[in-house]
């Protein structure tokens, strides 16, 4: 990474400015921009809108890591193409019985491995 790029994200980790950190995670051009600002952001509504509508993965996947709802969660695996993706919503899921589901259904071995992980039981 160059060191232009590296200032530009450092620049948004600094911001502590949740309307600012909104506006880039939503509009700004370099997509590690936006990724950054959607890692500092608290807001869950933007973080669900980015979760679902960004164009680059490795945004909608750090908005992923930081929604709390857990119904979300559900839709995102649900409707998420990009494993990655899918793994990262699974490790923010505590129902067991939609783990269970993920861990026997999903296309992804690393999406099942994920939720099989996260699934509490007997342990032999």
């Amino acid at each position: 990474m160059d060191a232009e790029i590296k200032e530009m994200i450092k620049e948004v980790w600094e911001m502590t400015d949740q309307y600012a950190l909104k506006r880039i995670a939503k509009t700004d051009a370099y997509f590690f921009r936006r990724q950054a600002a959607a890692d500092r952001i608290t807001d869950q509504t933007v973080l669900m809108e980015i979760a679902f509508k960004d164009a680059n993965s490795y945004v909608r996947e750090a908005a992923t890591s930081r929604i709390t709802d857990q119904g979300v969660l559900v839709l995102i695996i649900e409707l998420s193409e990009v494993a990655r993706i899918r793994e990262t919503a699974v490790g923010r899921l505590t129902d067991q019985e939609v783990l269970l589901k993920i861990a026997l259904m999903d296309d992804s071995i690393s999406v099942r491995a994920a939720a099989t992980r996260r699934l509490k039981g007997p342990r032999g």
